[in-house]
């Protein structure tokens, strides 16, 4: 799995959080590994009536138009997220939660400012960028030498580079091989899949990893005047990061793909190219933000418990409705469809809308923690974070012996189907923590459309949110949480 992040060490460790999890594995025979005896009831008409109510109601669509268009981006320790956190917290209540509470996390706080950029040499023009996420502003405009520091060693730094990056822009790696979406050839593909791979087939020595976890350090000794990074997308996209947990402590301006690409080929055919950034961004501070934690009580077994979970934050670039507001109206109408039946399943639903988790699942993190005493009760976590595709299966994380289980929960969904319940392992979002504790955690397979594209970037906005999608998600995670809290047994660690 790669990242906008790569060439950044201290943020590597965040990729998980910070990229589209990785597609699906191979399938695993069913009959090779031997399956638990979980029976799930299959409440039949019960579904039927939930299954019903969700594929006409549109209360997630409406929920996702006021959250992204009135609220808009809610970004970690922004005040738009406390609004946020606290409207979403109505609409819990609404849905017919018994109980809904918030649990604080405190992070350095950051507010983006304007961003001025203009290439200087070889010739003048404007051009479109964004600061990272936690990175500086420039005091004023800052003038200086775009420079590409390829060297993977300290010696090849000191040999090359050593004395020469004053008030320079500095490129760490060359532009991504890039595919083209909107004009594919079994050529190009071929073509881009192949310079990829040659591109992260070498690992990286001990001595090159070394030298990475210094490499900040040295720019700023030297007197660099900030980073650029590409927006590693096409069509002028820019690809958002960044975190509190490892704040840069240079300036570090996103350009976009093709402009990463013109000023590469510029240095590489010897020309002299300059830049000049004038970025204000702010520091704010110690800042409070809120996951918001809402229970539908279990009937029988109340002291159990199934998550359905999702991340309420977003970067600012755009409104975030495909990451992952879409997520959050999504488990928010589950609880709705599930209160409205009247009847109570055996275990409680939870629902959890963390915060966070763009800075490195910091809300999944504190959850865990303040929780530790009753993650043995969590029968299990369902997490969705991949926009408002429709849920087409799930993978097993490891826990093959499920398989048996996962099939029985799917079954009364035919009719919204196809699934796939497969082996391997998904990353990149909050179930992450939860599986560090043995808790069975999943992030649900969606159907991509457009998220590839959306993705932390300028253009995640409701435009991309699919009505009917959005529909089957909120009733698949609905039908899912019931007979997971209606299952004979807890789940075996």
């Amino acid at each position: 799995m790669t990242s906008p992040i790569t060439g950044l060490l201290a943020l590597a460790v965040l990729a998980a959080c910070a990229a589209p999890p990785a597609r699906l594995a191979p399938a695993l025979a069913a009959d090779t590994v031997p399956q638990l005896r979980i029976a799930v009831p299959r409440d039949s008409a019960r579904l039927a009536r939930v299954i019903a109510s969700g594929m006409r109601s549109d209360a997630a669509l409406d929920d996702l138009r006021y959250l992204t268009d009135v609220i808009g981006p809610r970004l970690t320790g922004s005040d738009a997220m406390t609004r946020a956190a606290e409207w979403m917290a109505d609409r819990l209540r609404a849905a017919g939660a018994d109980s809904v509470w918030m649990e604080p996390i405190t992070l350095d706080g950051w507010e983006r400012g304007p961003i001025a950029l203009r290439l200087v040499a070889p010739q003048t023009r404007w051009i479109a960028g964004a600061s990272a996420g936690w990175a500086p502003g420039t005091n004023g405009a800052v003038a200086g030498d775009v420079v590409f520091v390829d060297a993977r060693t300290l010696a090849d730094f000191e040999r090359r580079f050593a004395g020469r990056l004053r008030s320079a822009w500095v490129m760490t790696r060359a532009p991504m091989p890039m595919f083209d979406a909107f004009a594919p050839s079994p050529a190009d593909s071929a073509r881009v899949r192949a310079a990829r791979e040659a591109l992260f087939a070498r690992p990286a020595g001990a001595e090159e990893l070394a030298f990475l976890a210094v490499r900040d350090s040295l720019l700023v000794a030297e007197g660099a005047a900030g980073t650029l990074s590409s927006g590693d997308k096409e069509r002028g996209l820019l690809t958002m990061f960044g975190t509190p947990l490892a704040p840069s402590r240079l300036p570090s301006v996103i350009v976009s793909h093709e402009t990463f690409s013109q000023l590469h080929r510029l240095l590489s055919s010897g020309e002299r190219v300059r830049l000049e950034a004038d970025v204000r961004n702010r520091l704010t501070g110690p800042r409070t933000a809120m996951s918001v934690i809402a229970d539908w009580r279990g009937a029988s077994r109340p002291g159990e418990i199934v998550l359905l979970g999702a991340h309420l934050d977003s970067w600012d670039l755009a409104t975030g409705a495909t990451d992952d507001g879409a997520g959050a109206v999504a488990v928010t109408n589950a609880l709705r469809l599930l209160a409205a039946t009247g009847e109570r399943a055996d275990r409680t639903i939870r629902v959890a809308l963390f915060t966070g988790e763009e800075q490195g699942l910091l809300g999944s993190r504190a959850y865990t923690a303040r929780h530790a005493a009753e993650l043995s009760r969590h029968q299990a976590v369902l997490v969705v974070d991949n926009g408002s595709g429709r849920v087409a299966g799930i993978t097993l994380q490891g826990r093959d012996d499920l398989r048996a289980m996962w099939q029985q929960l799917f079954a009364p969904l035919d009719s919204l189907g196809p699934f796939t319940v497969r082996a391997g392992v998904r990353t990149g979002s909050d179930h992450l923590p939860f599986l560090r504790e043995q808790v069975p955690a999943y992030l649900l397979v969606q159907e991509w459309r457009s998220y590839d594209w959306t993705w932390h970037t300028q253009v995640d906005t409701f435009d991309h949110a699919i009505s009917g999608d959005l529909r089957q998600l909120s009733t698949v995670l609905a039908s899912l949480a019931w007979g997971l809290a209606r299952a004979d047994r807890l789940i075996p660690r």
